[in-house]
């Protein structure tokens, strides 16, 4: 009977179907294990009668065919995503879409969704339930930057990561500056209001700006802690009239003391012919008055009382009777010199410019220089921090004698209403017959530090302090103008240079303006004298230093400030990227989810190792299943497509995670109740076509 044989090809194909399931079910938990499927399809079918079609009165005749049972059509790999199982695992791998990773024996590729990996004893990357080899490319060295980098042009390889591997050292080039420098350091200018002996009031005001003519470097440079201010009263009679203080760097004063006044000197001659100066109101204290006619100078000092003119005679006869005369007042304490070289032998020595004062003095002095025949040379207003020496310009010539004197630290205004300015302590401006009538200026010091270590191409550390003064107007194309300079501590001269090959010759520093934005405008370059030696066409974008036997013979260093800003807001600068660092030691690694190896080393750089390849294929249902979760190329898959993690439809890699299988087993369990009850019902073909046979054979008896 036909239905007998029918029956037991259905039974052998509900028992392969069964075969699958258990598969599937066995390996619930394999990682990267697909689920297969069963598909049936119809045996051979025996044809009884054709089919007939319509013919005259007719209709057609379908054909009579009867089936002979099945067979297994397919078993079908499901290469749908599984689950993700995290195992923390830096080495475990999991793909997210397709692709396969790539292992080798070393003589032949196997393709495997189980990413269950580790290091051997060598390094090298292992799948652990095989000990085949993770294949990807190696990273190069680069020679000329010492990192690696990772070409996929190239063949794929055994991928291996070794303890103690080393990144070398790389000398810095380029330093990057970012955050603020506060706008609003400095002296804030102020008005206070003095009452004169007849009741009147006269307001004072007061503005600062930095100190004029100071050095770059030497004791009275900018960066030191100490800073120099000049400050100006704008009061008659005393419009113009300047004074100076230097502070330390806790605020307090160090020297202070009225400089000059230009006061408005009427210099006509008077109604007898004689040469007077006529000031703009009276004067009261002591004072140098001080004529230049553009060829002679003069000097004298005087005692004013109230005064509203002085007469010619004595000391400046020689530039009586002279056309455009500039005359100049400066406050002094007293008429009788400090110092003088006729009684101290103090030393003047011409060949170098130069005056050593018989003792160390603190303060705001003026000195006036005269030559043999007691003419005056020059009269200057000089600050001294604890000197005994004072230079001069030897241009004027040879310098004989000289006299020295203190400037006061206070004016008159009006009718004896006394404006003082301390010269110790807090720095303050008082009223010297109400010393409760003050004001202290508004101050924060314009001197900001920061600090980056730089390396030489042994990987030789080297901290560079970067220091920065505000000076402020200049001019009206530069109102907000910052200083720089960089400095070594272990002692390297720093050479400042304009582009990566030219040095700014004699530059001392930099020099950068913001514009009313507060972002940077332009470059600039210093020497030794601040306001008259910017040089705006010459801006500082490299630094460079020699390294000495220790390492490089020179190192270079760019100095991006294009980012950094001055808003009101608190100092922030600093430098926020740098590209050098010493040699480093592998520390450790992780793998990103690009397939990427990144390696740490001791030095805090990240360095990429190597990086990991997939395959993907045309019809990944058809590679040949080798066990052990493995798979090779079949003539139905396709070749393998090697490339990238995260290209060319490649998925991307979870580190630390697993795949797991694909396997439902409510579908499973469904699938094996239908096999067990097709099973069944061809057992039951198989019977009842049995008893027919028998009922068949009874027939006989």
């Amino acid at each position: 009977m036909r239905s007998m044989f029918s029956a037991i090809s259905g039974l052998k194909s509900f028992q392969t179907s069964m075969d699958v399931v258990g598969s599937n079910i066995a390996n619930v938990n394999t990682p990267g294990y697909k689920a297969s499927r069963v598909v049936f399809q119809t045996a051979l079918s025996q044809l009884l009668k054709s089919a007939r079609s319509p013919a005259g009165g007719l209709g057609g005749i379908n054909p009579i065919q009867i089936g002979l049972g099945s067979r297994i059509a397919a078993i079908d790999k499901m290469m749908t995503q599984g689950s993700f199982q995290s195992t923390g695992k830096k080495t475990d791998l999991a793909i997210q879409g397709d692709g396969f990773f790539i292992v080798t024996d070393g003589i032949r590729k196997y393709y495997t969704r189980a990413g269950n990996f580790d290091l051997d004893s060598n390094g090298n990357l292992i799948q652990t339930s095989t000990g085949l080899k993770v294949m990807g490319w190696k990273a190069q060295l680069d020679p000329s930057t010492g990192r690696r980098f990772v070409d996929t042009n190239l063949p794929i390889s055994e991928l291996v990561v070794k303890a103690g591997m080393t990144l070398p050292a790389k000398k810095t080039t380029q330093t990057k500056f970012g955050g603020n420098m506060k706008s609003d350091v400095g002296f804030k200018n102020f008005e206070i209001t003095l009452t004169d002996d007849s009741g009147n009031k006269h307001d004072v005001k007061v503005s600062f700006k930095r100190a004029e003519g100071i050095k770059i470097s030497g004791t009275d440079s900018p960066f030191d802690s100490e800073q120099q201010y000049t400050f100006e009263i704008d009061a008659s009679p005393y419009e113009g009239t300047k004074g100076r203080v230097v502070l330390d760097k806790f605020g307090n004063v160090v020297t202070s003391g009225f400089d000059v006044l230009d006061s408005g000197i009427d210099d006509t001659n008077d109604s007898t012919g004689n040469r007077d100066i006529d000031f703009n109101g009276p004067l009261t204290g002591n004072f140098i008055i001080y004529a230049y006619d553009g060829t002679n100078k003069a000097a004298t000092a005087v005692t004013l009382d109230n005064a509203e003119s002085i007469d010619t005679t004595g000391d400046l006869n020689s530039v009586d009777n002279k056309t455009n005369v500039v005359w100049k007042a400066i406050p002094i304490k007293s008429t009788t010199a400090v110092e003088d070289n006729t009684t101290t032998g103090t030393d003047i020595d011409n060949t170098n410019g130069e005056i050593t004062l018989s003792k160390p003095y603190t303060g705001v002095y003026t000195i006036v220089l005269k030559d043999s025949s007691n003419n005056v040379l020059d009269v200057k207003t000089v600050t001294l921090n604890g000197d005994n020496k004072i230079s001069f310009d030897t241009s004027i010539g040879p310098v004989n004698s000289f006299e020295l004197y203190e400037n006061a630290n206070s004016i008159t205004v009006g009718n004896n209403a006394e404006l003082v300015a301390t010269n110790s302590g807090m720095f303050k401006f008082y009223e010297a017959d109400d010393p409760t009538n003050f004001i202290v200026p508004d101050y924060q010091t314009p001197l900001y530090s920061t600090s980056v270590q730089v390396y030489d191409t042994l990987g030789n550390a080297y901290q560079v302090y970067f220091d920065f003064v505000k000076l402020g107007y200049i001019d009206d194309d530069h109102k907000n103008v910052w200083i720089w300079r960089a400095r070594i501590p272990t002692g390297e001269d720093i050479t400042y240079m304009r582009d990566e090959t030219t040095d700014v010759a004699n530059a001392k520093g930099g020099v950068i303006n913001f514009d009313e934005t507060g972002r940077v405008k332009d470059y600039g370059s210093i020497s030794d004298n601040l306001i008259s030696n910017i040089d705006w066409n010459a801006g500082v974008k490299y630094i460079k230093f020699d390294a000495g036997e220790s390492g490089d013979s020179t190192v270079k260093i760019k100095v991006d400030l294009n980012e950094l800003t001055q808003y009101s807001g608190e100092f922030s600068a600093a430098v926020d990227y740098q590209d050098g660092y010493p040699l480093g030691t592998l520390e450790s690694f992780a793998i990103n989810e690009y397939g990427e190896i990144v390696g740490t080393f001791s030095n805090g750089i990240t360095d990429t190792l190597g990086k990991i390849a997939l395959a993907v294929f045309n019809n990944p249902a058809g590679l040949t299943d080798m066990g052990k979760s493995l798979y090779v190329e079949s003539a139905n898959s396709g070749i393998a497509k090697i490339g990238e993690v995260g290209s060319g439809g490649r998925g991307t890699l979870i580190p630390g995670a697993l795949e797991m299988s694909n396997v439902d087993l409510a579908e499973e369990f469904t699938k094996m109740i239908v096999a067990q009850r097709g099973f069944q019902a061809n057992a039951r073909v198989i019977t009842t076509s049995d008893q027919i046979l028998n009922e068949l054979v009874n027939i006989k008896r």
